[in-house]
């Protein structure tokens, strides 16, 4: 399922759709009612009121659908004065190579300008070695719907993201 958050101005024939959740084709959609006036030109300020709404959401569909997802209302808290770019490791995806015990992690970084993925490659004790950008688009990005990493195996001497289907979306070389 994905969540589509229409947020609306308070004011007008449309205030009173907070709240309100529905769902069609694995869409569910949640309306939820902010007053931007003023916000605009502040974009720390918009950050923050856009997190307060998207927590606002998930409890909507909390509420109307009985579906909730801890991992996400934690993630999206997280992004409380935290402010672009947003980085985001994918916790499943990060694999320890066995002969080096380097640490390969995979991040998801968003920014108002671009997205981007990156496989770092950490020392053993928690030193950078490099980062390695595996995937950029020059506009933020649904990064399900253009780099879909679900797993990630070490073969054959390269940390390997693969989509759904297992096909490779990206190498990085474990040396």
């Amino acid at each position: 399922m994905k969540l589509l958050i229409d947020i609306y101005e308070v004011e007008g024939p449309a205030g009173d759709r907070e709240g309100i959740v529905t769902e069609c084709l694995g869409i569910c959609t949640a309306y939820v009612a902010e007053p931007f006036a003023g916000l605009l030109g502040d974009e720390r300020k918009v950050h923050d009121v856009l997190v307060q709404v998207v927590l606002r959401a998930l409890d909507h569909v909390k509420r109307e659908m009985q579906w909730e997802s801890p991992e996400l209302v934690a993630f999206v808290g997280s992004l409380r004065g935290k402010y672009p770019p947003l980085e985001h490791r994918f916790d499943k995806l990060t694999k320890t190579d066995r002969r080096s015990k380097r640490r390969f992690e995979t991040w998801l970084l968003i920014s108002e300008r671009e997205t981007s993925v990156e496989v770092r490659i950490m020392e053993p004790g928690g030193t950078e070695v490099t980062r390695n950008t595996v995937f950029r688009r020059a506009e933020p990005q649904y990064i399900e719907d253009v780099f879909d990493a679900r797993s990630a195996i070490i073969k054959d001497g390269n940390y390997v993201l693969r989509d759904r289907d297992k096909k490779e979306l990206a190498r990085v070389p474990v040396s």
